[in-house]
């Protein structure tokens, strides 16, 4: 996993939920995948390559979003 901090995000929309971390995660089957922690760490000292796994949050009705949490 590598990541970056959002401090200042793009829409209005995100101001509440900012500061939040936007990661890439290396699935097991490859492909490269971007999304979000579910909650954000302490610190951000050892997170790279630190391994993740997936957590489905609601997003809408009948609709959940992978977010992914520290494993």
């Amino acid at each position: 996993m590598t990541f970056t901090v959002v401090h200042r995000p793009q829409h209005p929309s995100f101001f509440p939920e900012a500061p939040y971390y936007v990661i890439a995660v290396e699935l097991e089957e490859g492909p490269l995948m971007y999304s979000r922690l579910a909650t954000n760490p302490a610190s951000s000292e050892g997170l790279l390559r630190h391994p993740v796994k997936v957590v489905f949050n609601d997003h809408a009705p009948q609709q959940k979003l992978p977010f992914f949490e520290l494993a």
